[in-house]
């Protein structure tokens, strides 16, 4: 794919892999161990300051490409770098003095927090754990400029989880991410859980946080809407692969790859004579299975416009800066 672009490359991914073995009792012994696929060769670039929208169908391997660049999954093969270092071979010391910089929100909020622990205490962990001599009243001070950050009163300090909303317990979630002030925040389906004016609320205090801190996002989520408003660019995929990469007013313009043209079909409209107007394009089948995937192009039993070529060869990701497509039948330039 080629760089069009002069900014700083904060994070590297090259041909990334995570495949699972599948035990299966029924197996005889001499038979091989059957590999669930779940991300198989993503590549992509994250720059400073920039939001990454990922976007795919449920089973694409959206959440286990994010927590394999995190450490949280380990990758079966490909390069993961940071500022230029390798991640992919570190032990688990190393990885503490990196993951200072790389934050992760979860898409449960209630889930995430110890319900043993006060809101104090759990915003307060990462700095307890990376900074064990910082004064007790230090570390209060700053857990409290934090909860004012995101919108919580500072009074609230001594409750517990239990005590608060989804809303305000993703609040939580995204305070203790911050309280290191890292460079990058991946938000694992951070909204998803939520009803859709808390929806905006998060959001909208995300994109305020990303001005304020210089942060760089990584945002996953189903909701295309809500990915097109944060977003600068959008990763589409599929099956564990990317079909499709661009900034995002490009890709929502003029997406290329027929499964993000049937993904951007179902987005509502506000304008009821349109959305009454517009075609939806349905997707035939079901997704196929990761254990046993298609071969070629992994959307050619779904795809409307394939051919005999579509089974023999795998399409690589191709394009500019600016729109990259895995397609044999469309041409991204």
């Amino acid at each position: 794919m080629n760089q069009t672009v002069e900014r700083n490359v904060l994070l590297e991914v090259d041909s990334l892999k995570v495949h699972f073995d599948v035990r299966d009792e029924k197996r005889w012994f001499w038979q091989p161990v059957q590999k669930l696929k779940a991300v198989d060769g993503v590549t992509l670039r994250l720059y400073e300051g920039e939001t990454l929208g990922v976007v795919g169908e449920s089973g694409c391997g959206k959440s286990t490409f994010a927590r394999a660049i995190i450490g949280l999954v380990k990758a079966s093969a490909g390069r993961v770098a940071w500022l230029g270092r390798e991640l992919t071979e570190l032990d688990t010391r190393a990885w503490r003095e990196v993951r200072s910089d790389i934050q992760m929100i979860f898409q449960d909020p209630l889930a995430s927090l110890n319900p043993r622990m006060t809101i104090g205490d759990i915003i307060a962990e990462p700095l307890r754990t990376y900074y064990p001599k910082m004064p007790r009243q230090q570390v209060t001070d700053k857990v409290k400029t934090m909860m004012a950050k995101v919108g919580l009163l500072p009074n609230l300090i001594n409750r517990y989880p239990h005590e608060f909303s989804g809303g305000q317990c993703q609040r939580i979630g995204i305070a203790r991410a911050l309280i290191l002030e890292p460079k990058l925040i991946i938000c694992d389906e951070p909204v998803s859980a939520l009803d859709v004016s808390i929806q905006a609320q998060v959001v909208n205090l995300l994109r305020d946080l990303q001005r304020e801190m210089g942060l760089s996002l990584i945002f996953i989520a189903h909701d295309l809407a809500v990915v097109k408003h944060i977003s600068d660019r959008v990763l589409v995929m599929y099956l564990g692969q990317a079909v499709e990469l661009g900034g995002r007013d490009e890709l929502y313009r003029n997406p290329l790859h027929p499964y993000t043209r049937a993904l951007m079909s179902a987005v509502p409209l506000p304008d009821p004579d349109r959305e009454k107007a517009k075609q939806i394009q349905l997707l035939e089948g079901d997704l196929p299975s990761p254990i046993n995937p298609p071969s070629g192009c992994v959307f050619r039993t779904r795809c409307p416009i394939a051919g005999p070529e579509c089974a023999a060869t795998k399409p690589p990701l191709e394009g500019s800066f600016q729109h990259a497509v895995a397609c044999l039948k469309v041409d991204p330039l």
